[in-house]
């Protein structure tokens, strides 16, 4: 039997690490040699532990110090944090998510529901949210559109505290913005704090205001009021291709190549926060809201003419002006959308969620599919789906919007 290897995870077990200690978990049921202990990081918890009783780390390298005193155990040691800039850490292994993409997913989502004013909330000096805040602005920036910006040098504080000075420059920041406008907030945290500071300052969500966040962190999501949109990230699978990276440096002797394995994100996740149902146009929003409670059924843009009470030539020309695409291109664009929640989220087969999104069968769906997304559902699922962690690396092509 060969002799056993501990491994240390340094990071939380909860919010965004949750999900990538279950990965490495999963990942170590192929390594019964493995021996795993979590410690979850804060002040002077590094300086309390000895590397010599390690054979291998996993850790959020969030700070210069934890680097450096990691590197001087001189064990292999992954990576999973984008606090740092990784070329700056070109000894160790890293796992990454492509945040541009984030950025640019959470841009796409506004404009395809019509909002025309968009605003990032941002941590300065973190470089996940400077690549997040990049990606949105740079989608937006193709259509010339500046959005209003605010990084904070502090994280909010999760729970019921008193206002701070952080707080404070928040609200008065987020009174500022205009109606009708789109908040991208860097993470979920930030999310949760400007929809209770909104709370008190008596702006409304979504109706004045719509948030979405990043990690989807179930608990801080549900809490929120109204309960808060946010991109989700494939942690597990990020978790198992960490534990991965560091089996595959056990095992060599050397750092991997490529040293750095990117994973994009999963899907967002829309919740009551970005419910864009009350858009200003009447006629559109009533449209929308039967589309989304009529999906599945055989629905025709007759049928939501019907429903809405305005002539067909008039709804086109509604949609035309506040969305950029006809009634029947937006109920397919629907469809497609709950089909990439169906893929990824379930384990459903490809009949069933055909019929769940209102296509006539598995093979119009496939056609559809294919059109808006460039790939087929089958290979959509296989890329994205979170019902399996691969063995070996996935695709990170960005085909999947």
């Amino acid at each position: 039997m060969s002799k056993a290897k501990r491994i240390l995870l340094m990071m939380g077990r909860h919010g965004e690490w949750h999900e990538l200690v279950l990965g490495i978990a999963d990942y170590a049921l192929h390594r019964p040699d493995w021996v795993l202990d979590v410690v979850a990081p804060g002040p002077g918890v590094i300086e309390t532990i000895d590397g010599s009783d390690w054979d291998g780390v996993i850790t959020h390298m969030n700070t210069l110090d934890t680097y450096r005193t990691v590197r001087e155990w001189g064990i292999p040691t992954v990576n999973t944090s984008q606090d740092l800039p990784l070329a700056d850490m070109p000894d160790i292994a890293h796992t990454a998510v492509d945040n541009e993409l984030i950025g640019h997913w959470v841009a796409q989502y506004y404009l395809e529901r019509g909002l025309s004013q968009f605003a990032f909330l941002g941590w300065a000096g973190h470089i996940n949210s400077q690549q997040r805040r990049r990606g949105f602005c740079d989608h937006l920036a193709e259509r010339a559109i500046s959005p209003a910006l605010l990084e904070l040098e502090a994280p909010p504080i999760f729970g019921p505290v008193e206002r701070s000075d952080n707080d404070q420059i928040l609200i008065d920041w987020l009174k500022t913005l205009p109606a009708s406008c789109g908040l991208f907030a860097c993470n979920d945290a930030f999310a949760f704090r400007a929809n209770r500071l909104c709370g008190e300052a008596g702006i409304r969500i979504p109706e004045a205001l719509c948030i979405v966040g990043v990690y989807n962190d179930q608990l801080i999501c549900q809490l929120g009021r109204p309960p808060l949109s946010s991109v989700e990230l494939f942690g597990r699978r990020e978790g198992w291709d960490a534990a991965r990276l560091l089996d595959t440096w056990l095992q060599s002797g050397r750092l991997p190549e490529p040293n750095v394995v990117q994973h994009p994100p999963a899907r967002l996740v829309a919740r009551q926060s970005s419910d864009l149902l009350t858009v200003t146009d009447p006629h559109v929003a009533k449209a929308l809201a039967f589309m989304q409670r009529r999906m599945a059924e055989e629905l025709s843009v007759n049928d939501i003419v019907r429903h809405v009470g305005v002539n067909r030539r008039t709804l086109e020309r509604h949609f035309a002006m506040l969305l950029r695409r006809s009634p029947n291109e937006e109920l397919r664009r629907v469809r497609v959308e709950r089909a990439k929640q169906l893929l990824v989220g379930t384990n459903l087969p490809m009949s069933r969620i055909a019929e769940q999104c209102g296509f006539c069968d598995s093979q119009y769906m496939s056609v559809v599919f294919r059109k808006q997304e460039g790939v087929s559902p089958t290979s959509y699922r296989q890329a994205y789906s979170t019902w399996a962690a691969p063995v070996q690396p996935f695709s990170t092509g960005k085909g999947a919007r």
